[in-house]
């Protein structure tokens, strides 16, 4: 678990020229850079923010994208 905050580790991508792709829960089709990341074949790197796993950064260093996810219930 990353003892950022998902603010914080999202803001230190930005700073790094890495594109955010939002939110997944609120997609309705991937996005076209998340399609040719998985069409690469690039291994994408999930950090979560909390112990329940709920809030959720994955990033592509490859790619330099990101997104969020939240599982909660």
């Amino acid at each position: 678990m990353n003892t950022q905050t998902a603010t914080q580790f999202n803001e230190i991508l930005d700073k790094k020229g890495y594109k955010c792709l939002g939110w997944a829960n609120g997609w309705n089709s991937l996005p076209l850079e998340l399609k040719k990341c998985i069409h690469l074949e690039h291994n994408r790197t999930r950090v979560e923010h909390n112990r329940r796993g709920s809030d959720t950064t994955i990033y592509c260093g490859e790619c330099k994208i990101y997104y969020s996810v939240d599982s909660s219930d």
